[in-house]
């Protein structure tokens, strides 16, 4: 299997041909173009530069995917830029990438230059745990991306434009550019400003504000680490000059400051985009296979019920029995989805228990329910936070508001699958009431591909084609309000995930009797709920059951695994 990589930038456009082989990518070939954008640059010039690389890496073989990296704001769905400098117009046309695809016969992502480095670092198990990391990417300009609490973080589906804070210096971009600092050597090399004695004055001065920078985005983010790429990385690594070292060094000296920071260089750093880019463009080539390409009007999720009701006919307490009737059928319609609930929990269970992850995907309602479910498993019953997650279409900083406003259902999961760097010992779970939403679809359709414990949640088993391990019909049939999955779909997803994951973490040992024993014990109430807990199951009174809890850490869990030890 071929894939294709482009990182178009500002001075150059780098192209990678990738072999796959069991799921790993190898490059196997490289080429570099000066790029024919500008600011008076036509999309036809481009066009003609942008496919002669591709034929050139391709030399009259076919791609599975191609994956494009590039400066600029790209839109949510990874169809074209929609903001960025005036060189990037041919790139702002409408369905940039759907006509690649079209004139490639093969999927075509787009995604932001420093985005795609951040999936670089995260398929290098470089994002560990429950914490935020942030991305530079240091070029012409500053590029910056967020990995926040184990996910992509873009608010207002946006990635941070760190370099267009403005200073008295001029904006962050400019500030740390790296090739307007080359422009101070006699051959505009940035290798020359970090080896000749001549300009240890100007290195100083560069490295200082560079630190400042860092310090402002972590100040404001709140990072214990900051990856370093680009060009600036690549060229201080070809003459070994240790800007890691010289970075933290200076980061040590911070007064008063309450991040603990570290900066770390990726090497060959000026390779994570495109590295990045062909991740992406690989796993969109098994997501593209599960898009949705029937008729919407036939979805039982839209259909009308047997008999027409004009609800706006009906009084306040006719509306209400009509409602709770209807969630009631809800509840009736999963009895029949028993065996598959419980193979499912047996499954999640099984994944924790190997140290994997519950990952649900969802859109809408479906991942606000799923977001409910997946942070109650750390305070319930003491599951690790990075264990239990929630993947939103439109980003999980939008999760409390609107996020069906720019079609973010029918983009795709990937990026934010790739920023968790998936493995075998996870189990992804998409919720989709119609089965329709290719953020959901993409996610299952990757996990299938990768031989990764999956299942989809629909009202129906779809009938268009297979791309999930598991299914649960979710029965729930016509809305009350028709097409509004927030109420019997919504209510038939919550008792479903309420089951999966209660069962799961019953199995894994965190339960006693009826008692939630990995409980937090962090406020009053809780702690005299498990001084409860221990007077129920062993007898033990309020007071020595506080000492117990003291010793212990305030871990219930702790204290009742010894109990049991000595009993």
């Amino acid at each position: 299997m071929n894939i294709v990589a482009i990182d178009i930038g500002g001075t150059s456009i780098k192209g990678g041909l990738y072999e796959v082989i069991q799921h790993q990518l190898t490059l196997k070939k490289q080429h570099k173009v000066e790029s024919s954008l500008h600011e008076t640059s036509t999309a036809l010039s481009f066009d003609v530069q942008l496919h002669g690389l591709i034929k050139t890496l391709l030399n009259n073989n076919t791609a599975a995917a191609i994956g494009i990296s590039t400066a600029g704001f790209v839109d949510y769905s990874g169809k074209r830029v929609f903001s960025g400098n005036d060189y990037l117009s041919p790139l702002k046309t409408p369905h940039f990438a759907q006509q690649l695809a079209y004139q490639y016969g093969c999927p075509v992502s787009l995604i932001n230059d420093c985005d795609a480095a951040q999936l670089a670092i995260a398929k290098k198990g470089c994002f560990e745990g429950y914490q935020n990391y942030g991305i530079m990417v240091i070029g012409t300009g500053l590029g910056f991306s967020l990995s926040k609490n184990g996910q992509r973080w873009k608010p207002d589906r946006k990635h941070p434009a760190l370099g267009a804070i403005d200073t008295p210096m001029g904006n962050f971009d400019k500030i740390v550019s790296a090739s307007q600092l080359a422009n101070y050597s006699s051959k505009q090399d940035l290798t020359e400003i970090f080896v000749n004695k001549e300009h240890e004055d100007l290195r100083e001065e560069y490295l200082k504000n560079l630190v400042k920078v860092i310090k402002s985005a972590s100040l404001i983010y709140q990072l214990p680490i900051i990856y370093l790429g680009g060009g600036l990385v690549n060229a201080t690594e070809s003459v070994n000059y240790p800007l890691e070292d010289e970075l933290n060094q200076r980061i040590l000296g911070w007064e008063d400051f309450i991040v603990e920071s570290k900066v770390i260089c990726m090497q060959a750093g000026n390779q994570m985009q495109l590295e990045g880019a062909a991740h992406l463009a690989y796993a969109e080539s098994f997501a593209s296979t599960a898009k949705f390409e029937e008729d919407f009007s036939k979805l039982p999720t839209e259909a009308s019920s047997a008999q027409m009701l004009h609800l706006e006919e009906l009084s306040s307490q006719e509306l209400v029995s009509l409602s709770l009737k209807y969630e009631d059928e809800a509840a009736q319609a999963l009895q029949s989805q028993e065996a598959a609930i419980a193979e499912v929990a047996q499954a999640v269970y099984h994944a924790i228990a190997q140290g994997g992850r519950l990952i649900y995907v969802g859109c809408g309602t479906s991942g606000r329910v799923a977001a409910m479910d997946a942070v109650e498993l750390n305070c319930t019953y003491g599951l690790d936070k990075d264990k239990s997650l929630a993947l939103i279409s439109g980003g999980s900083a939008e999760a409390a508001v609107s996020i069906e406003e720019e079609f973010e259902e029918d983009a795709s999961a990937i990026p934010d699958l790739l920023n968790l760097n998936l493995n075998q010992n996870d189990i992804v779970i998409g919720i989709s009431a119609s089965s329709t939403a290719y953020y959901v679809r993409s996610a299952l359709g990757y996990a299938q591909g990768l031989g990764i414990p999956n299942c989809l949640i629909s009202v129906q088993k779809p009938t268009d084609k297979v791309f999930y391990q598991h299914h649960i019909a979710l029965g729930s049939g016509s809305e009350m309000v028709i097409g509004s999955t927030r109420m019997k779909a919504g209510t038939a997803t919550k008792k479903v995930l309420n089951a999966i994951s209660t069962t799961a973490m019953v199995l894994d040992g965190r339960v006693a009797g009826q008692y939630m024993v990995g409980v937090a014990c962090f406020n009053d109430k809780l702690v005299t709920r498990a001084q409860t807990i221990l007077h129920e199951l062993f007898g033990i009174d309020a007071q020595v059951a506080l000492s117990l809890l003291k010793n212990n850490d305030m871990n219930l869990a702790n204290v009742v695994k010894t109990l049991r030890e000595n009993a």
